[in-house]
């Protein structure tokens, strides 16, 4: 059929229209052309539409009465009837980390069923699998007698097995979220190459491979290999976080000489001997020390016949510069009158003359003197030592500030929490009252 060049619809033909099957005819007026108007677009009733719900019906409200599911009071879900004859839950049907109640008890004793303890960069922590390697350990300190040293011990082999497994394992995270697919590739070809070495050095065969790593390092294939590569991660992110912030210079090597000076450079010393022996209980005894006196044996080796703890050495005394070793006995503030006075004028080895106090024969003397040679700062050893600990220092207070950053990202839960519930499993599971 033919239509005017010019024409329009009413909005009442049209929504008849769209109502039916099927639209075999459409009224048409012939209309002048004129530009498109609101009230060309006039609801059924005639008034032109001000909002959707005008055509549509009102628009579905939320009833204001309901609350938020995670605000809202759960009711309780009964626990399953037990079948006749059953004394307990079966710990199957119970959710990790609770406990099963035993109703035919009296008591109402709980039982406590391991589960998980916190998560650690999305790694969830189960009391199990942190405690096996310190089972042995936990189980001989909850058996001592001293309750108090014991309790201290465990808390503190808790937490310092805790401290290691979250920085290894905020260790490892980091490191495997900055490896590229390339490097990740790299890390897999290491590995399978680390396997077939391993079982070309334990005879060639995979079984026989597996066993003997299971007799020497009590450990599986998949454990060792889990092992070499956590111990690759962490030395690859040290060395690309922690060891370039370790820089140790020239000047921190003399700053730290001047610093101990003294011990690269020690005085003399001379170290002073007693020997004491009780006359009642040991008359013999000291008979045989006068004799070995009288025959002019030194000291060194009258210590040794009776051996002596420490050679018989009582203390050491710092020599001045220039200083002899009579002046320096006689100078020093940690010898008592008496002691000066049987030692003064010795000779170096030699045995003062006995002297009798409260039941026992005392002789001093003078062991030796100890010189050590001094050591500037241009010794290689020196300089090499100095280096070595102050990067080594250096180290450990970078890597304490990198795992600091990293704990702010990377635990999703309080570690303090996550240690105070792993202690609280080891005394409810160890601990002997």
């Amino acid at each position: 059929m033919r239509f005017p060049a010019a024409m329009a619809l009413t909005s009442a033909t049209l929504l008849a229209c769209l109502g039916l099957a099927s639209c075999s005819t459409l009224e048409v007026e012939d209309v002048k052309a004129r530009p498109v108007a609101l009230a060309d677009f006039a609801g059924a009733s005639g008034g032109a539409m001000q909002e959707p719900r005008d055509y549509f019906g009102m628009l579905p409200t939320v009833d204001p009465t309901l609350e938020n599911v995670s605000e809202r009071e759960v009711p309780e879900i009964p626990a399953p009837a037990l079948a006749k004859g059953s004394k307990s839950t079966p710990a199957a049907a119970q959710p990790a980390g609770t406990t099963v109640e035993d109703p035919a008890s009296s008591d109402r004793q709980r039982w406590l069923i391991d589960g998980l303890v916190g998560q650690i960069n999305g790694r969830p922590v189960f009391a199990d699998e942190f405690l096996e390697p310190i089972e042995a350990s936990l189980q001989k300190l909850s058996a001592l007698t001293d309750r108090a040293a014991a309790r201290k011990e465990i808390e503190n082999l808790v937490a310092a097995r805790f401290e290691d497994w979250v920085n290894s394992e905020l260790i490892i995270s980091e490191a495997e979220s900055q490896l590229s697919p390339e490097q990740q590739e790299g890390l897999f070809a290491w590995l399978r190459t680390i396997q077939e070495s391993e079982v070309a050095e334990r005879g060639g065969n995979v079984a026989e491979a597996r066993k003997s790593l299971e007799d020497d390092l009590g450990m599986s294939i998949d454990q060792f290999l889990q092992q070499r590569r956590d111990a690759a991660l962490a030395k690859y992110l040290i060395d690309r976080k922690v060891t370039p912030r370790t820089i140790v210079s020239w000047r921190d090597i003399e700053r730290e000489y001047r610093r101990r000076v003294e011990e690269f450079n020690p005085p003399p010393r001379a170290s002073i001997g007693r020997i004491a022996i009780n006359v009642k209980d040991d008359a013999l005894k000291v008979e045989k020390v006068k004799a070995m006196a009288a025959e002019g044996k030194p000291f060194v080796d009258i210590a040794d016949a009776l051996k002596l703890p420490k050679g018989g050495v009582l203390t050491e005394i710092v020599l001045e510069p220039g200083q002899s070793v009579d002046a320096a006995i006689q100078a020093d503030k940690s010898l008592n009158d008496a002691i000066k006075a049987q030692l003064r004028g010795i000779p170096v080895g030699v045995l003062s003359a006995p002297v009798e106090a409260r039941g026992f024969v005392v002789w001093l003397a003078v062991v030796g003197v100890k010189e050590t040679a001094a050591r500037n700062l241009f010794d290689t050893d020196v300089q090499l030592q100095l280096k070595a600990e102050l990067t080594a220092r250096r180290s450990a207070i970078e890597r304490s500030r990198y795992l600091t950053k990293l704990r702010t990202r990377w635990v999703s839960d309080d570690i303090g929490q996550i240690y105070e519930r792993l202690l609280q499993i080891v005394y409810n599971r160890y601990w002997k009252q």
